[in-house]
């Protein structure tokens, strides 16, 4: 198998894996997945819509238009800053974004 292909197999598992953690998100309208990966292929990182780390996202109020601007941030900033807990980790790294499955996979 070619480099090429190893890579874009890798890239299509990590877009699923990050549909997959878009999932998670308890926000109705929007599911937004966010992977960080390394040049290992080692995740260094996940991260959904939704809430930052300790804020209860159980008050229904917060999860509802136009409160949820204020309380939600997106999946690419809560993958960073779950990322910053470990920032040995955080050296030659790349993001993959999947908010929805492509048709096949």
């Amino acid at each position: 198998m070619s480099d090429a292909a190893a890579t874009s197999r890798w890239d299509r598992r990590f877009m699923n894996l990050a549909a997959n953690v878009g999932a998670w998100s308890k926000d109705t309208s929007a599911k937004k997945g966010r992977i960080i990966v390394g040049p290992d292929r080692l995740i260094r990182s996940t991260g959904y819509n939704g809430f930052v780390r300790g804020l209860d996202d159980d008050v229904a109020e917060r999860n509802e238009r136009p409160a949820k601007y204020i309380w939600t941030e997106h999946a690419e900033r809560n993958a960073v800053y779950n990322a910053a807990r470990l920032p040995e980790w955080c050296r030659s790294v790349k993001e993959v974004e999947r908010s929805e499955p492509a048709e096949g996979d």
